[in-house]
Parts: C-alpha cells; structure tokens; sequence
C-alpha cells in the first residue's frame, strides 16, 4: 500500500483541487439523480422519564414506519415511512451496516459523502454519531471500515487527511487547535465550498484518528440542561480527505487519482422553552438561539430543495448551510439519521423531526466519482518524493559499499 505505510508526512493545510468528474457504470445508473438516504432511530425512555410516569407516544411500526400510538396504548397507526426505521434496542453497528457504510465505500471510490444526525436535545444524536466507552459511533465505525478496505485494495495508494471542526454561536473553530478561531467559508475555482486555513493531520492508523477524535472532543464546546448533563453547544463536523492512486503508477503520468470527502456531522439540538439550564442562563440561552436559527435555516433549505429547488434556496443565510452547500445542491452522497424520543412529552417535537425527515427524503442528489488530473495532488508528491528517497538510497549504500571494500595490497619488486 506504498505511500499509505509510511507515517514521516507532514501536516498540511490545503483547499480542494479543480476535479474532473467521471462516469462510471454506478455513475450512469444514477444519472437521474438518487434521492437523500433518510432513517429515524428511537431512543428508549430514559429512568428519569420512566420515573416521572412518562408513556411513549411515537413509536416504530416496522422497519420503515413511523407511527402514532392509540389512545388505548394498545394500536399503532402509521403515519411516516422512511428507508430504515430502528427500534431504542437496535445497536448503532446495524444503524452504520444500513445509514452509513455504502457511503465510506462510495467515498472511497471518490465520491464526496456526508452522514448527519438531527433531532432536538437529548434525542441521541451524539450517542449515534460519537458513541460510547462501551460501544462505538458512526465515526469510529466508519473509520474501521475505511481501514479495512485499505487492507483490502493493495493495488491502490492511500492518503488520508483529518481535519476537525465545530460551528459555535455562527463562529468556525478548528478543534484540533484551539487557538485557530473565527475560520472563514470559501468558494474554490470549482465553486466548491471550503474552510480556509484550518488544520488538516495527515493520519496512518485507526489509533491516530481516534485520538485525533478525543482531541477535537475535548475542545467542544458542551453544557448542562435539564435534559443532559452534557448538552451539545455546537455543531461539529469531522472530515476525512482521502487521496488514492494506482499503485507503482508511471512517476510520469498522474493516472488514475481519485480525491473525495467524508463529512461525518453531529449537530446540535433544536431547543424548546421546555429546556432549563444549569449555571450561566443568559449564556446558554443565547447558545440555544444560535443552534435554533442554523437549523431553521437548515428546514427552510431542505423544504426549498423538496420542492424542486426553483425558488431562492438561502444556504448563505447560515455556516452550517453554506457548509453543506456542496452536499444538498447534489454534489455527493447523503444520509440522514434522525434521532427522536417515543416520550409523549416531546411529542410536537418529535414530529416535527418526522416532518423535516419526510421532506429530506424528497431531495435528489447526484454523486460522481472525482477523477482528479492534477500531479500537484498530495499523493503523487509523496510518491515522488518517496521514489527520489529509494533511489538516493540505493546510491549511498552503493557508495559505502565501495569505500568499504578492501583495496589489493601492491606487489612489490624488490630483488
């Protein structure tokens, strides 16, 4: 696996390259554009929740529907169907096998995708996107499987690059370096959106990216509601570059070099007058009405996009729109988990989570591989870099192998 064995890369910041978009035999068959992946997945009734008498109100009714439970407690009716439905005892390996893993291999073919959990506070977006001690999130699952098909594409060189982020009171900070702050949104040449300046690690392991992950973690902002001890604040999205090329390809040729992004995004919850907050109020309130406007923002962008997209579509009315700009204008792949709660007391809230994924799911996109022709790319300077290294190499140890050699003594001619 050539470039992607060897760990001595520097870090690096770097904005998208111009692509040229090739197709595919998978590319001509979605030609006519693949709506959005949309699932919901419930949460169960906390203790507090079962405590406090709390009963559920939405509930799955199969595998792909959603529905209301009857005054009686003892009927479902139906009222939402979505491409996957799960269950509070369904584990989040079954939620990335069917919302998130087509994705990573799509992505690993060079073609852009984003995966993003939405719901109010408490619903489990974070639980999903980030997991546990004891079990893992969509990002630490995905970053498996994208080691996993590395282990098993030897004919191909990979690069990868992390770089971390979070979307705080309409503000972009880098996390995985905290004094990289206030990061401005810009549009490349290929019209692509894309932070500028921040810190992008090129990564070798599974071990790397995770602490990478805890690092970024670290830096969230976060803080105390009546519903969670530790409340999201912002917005985050962790974003893996990743870089291939034929291996051993002609140092004189780009070949066949794909380019692409994986954005794994955890957003913040919308908030309602229900939620209290612990410590500074004033603060957190103001935090609540920056997460409320971006995803008002975010439902305005989806309801303009379901309706065919001929009026104004307002992405430059919010950093996380304009961010996802690229994503729901067509460029990629998407799926969207939207976490929910069967508490009747969260009922409004609940559906209008169902009604935001209802309209998600009428959104067409069109992702095709990003052939990249450009020799500048990352991945062919290393290789370059790396075949001038071997052939020094080769050179000195030819030349102290001949320094070393013992010279032949001369005969001498004496009588």
């Amino acid at each position: 696996m050539g470039i992607f064995n060897r760990p001595r890369f520097p870090s690096s910041v770097i904005k998208p390259k111009s692509a040229k978009r090739e197709s595919s035999v998978a590319t001509k068959a979605r030609k006519k554009g693949e709506n959005i992946q949309v699932s919901v997945r419930f949460r169960p009734l906390s203790e507090k929740e079962k405590a406090n008498g709390e009963v559920e109100h939405w509930e799955p009714v199969d595998d792909v529907t959603v529905g209301v439970v009857s005054a009686s407690g003892q009927t479902k009716v139906a009222k939402y169907a979505y491409d996957a439905v799960f269950q509070s005892s369904t584990a989040t390996e079954e939620v990335f096998d069917k919302c998130a893993k087509q994705l990573v291999w799509a992505c690993m073919d060079g073609i852009n995708s984003t995966v993003f959990a939405y719901g109010v506070t408490s619903s489990g977006k974070t639980y999903t996107m980030r997991g546990s001690r004891a079990n893992s999130g969509i990002i630490s699952l995905a970053i498996q499987e994208v080691f996993s098909i590395i282990m098993n594409t030897p004919n191909r060189d990979y690069l990868l690059r992390v770089a971390y982020i979070e979307i705080y009171n309409e503000v972009i900070n880098d996390l995985l370096d905290p004094t990289n702050t206030n990061l401005k949104l810009r549009e490349g040449s290929n019209q692509e959106v894309y932070v500028e300046n921040v810190k992008e690690e090129v990564v070798v392991s599974i071990e790397h990216i995770l602490s990478l992950v805890a690092t970024g973690e670290s830096h969230r902002h976060v803080g105390s509601t009546n519903f969670n001890a530790e409340s999201s604040r912002s917005h985050t999205i962790f974003q893996l570059s990743i870089e291939s090329s034929v291996s051993n390809g002609d140092r004189n040729s780009p070949g066949d070099v794909r380019q692409s992004v994986l954005n794994l995004i955890d957003l913040a919850g919308s908030e309602s007058s229900k939620v209290g907050y612990e410590g500074d109020s004033t603060k957190r309130q103001r935090e609540g009405g920056f997460i409320n406007k971006s995803l008002l923002t975010l439902g305005t962008v989806i309801t303009k996009l379901s309706e065919g997209g001929l009026s104004h579509i307002p992405y430059r009315d919010s950093k996380l729109t304009r961010f996802l700009q690229n994503s729901l204008g067509g460029n990629g792949r998407i799926s969207v988990i939207c976490a929910v709660t069967p508490a009747a007391s969260h009922s409004e809230e609940t559906h209008n989570t169902l009604k935001f994924a209802s309209r998600a799911k009428l959104i067409e996109v069109n992702g095709e591989r990003s052939m990249v022709m450009d020799d500048k790319l990352l991945i062919k300077k290393y290789q370059l870099e790396i075949a001038d290294l071997k052939k020094q190499l080769t050179d000195l140890v030819d030349t102290k192998m001949t320094q070393a050699r013992p010279s032949r003594p001369s005969r001498s001619t004496s009588e």
